[in-house]
């Protein structure tokens, strides 16, 4: 009978080592969408003339080297940021385009897996419209980038 006793107590102290759950830092709901899928979410006032076609240029510029054009990103949709569903916000590629006058230069801010996992969220924010569709022109390789490398 004491020769069981010890692996007794050492399946229990197994089983109670196992039972132990840390907090999972990355948020469990997966993804939407194909992985080349991107949510545009900005202000419909916004999301018109030189800057959607920036954004346009940016994401929809095809890839070199394919025997027949295929774009970087296909542009699910534009949504104002005020009535992004729960499911609108699980897209694993999101671009937000902020315009604030309060911005002096523009800026771009990289957020991951904010809502699901694994999500890339890019923040355009600047002070107009012609600012941040410079800053879109001049940084589409990075933005481009951040995007491919999530």
């Amino acid at each position: 009978m004491k020769r069981y006793i010890l692996p007794f107590v050492a399946l229990v102290l197994l089983f109670f080592s196992m039972s132990c759950t840390t907090k999972r830092t990355a948020p469990v709901k997966s993804t939407i969408g194909d992985p080349y899928d991107m949510l545009i979410m900005c202000d419909d006032a916004v999301w018109s003339g030189e800057l959607a076609t920036a954004v346009c240029d940016l994401v929809e510029e095809d890839i070199e080297g394919l025997t027949r054009p295929q774009a970087h990103f296909d542009i699910v949709k534009q949504i104002e940021p005020a009535e992004a569903s729960e499911l609108d916000k699980k897209y694993g590629n999101i671009l937000i385009l902020s315009i604030n006058p309060s911005v002096e230069e523009p800026t771009m801010e990289v957020i991951r897996n904010r809502y699901a996992y694994p999500q890339t969220i890019v923040v355009v924010s600047a002070g107009n419209q012609a600012s941040a569709t410079e800053f879109i022109t001049a940084s589409a390789l990075d933005i481009r980038d951040v995007f491919e490398t999530a």
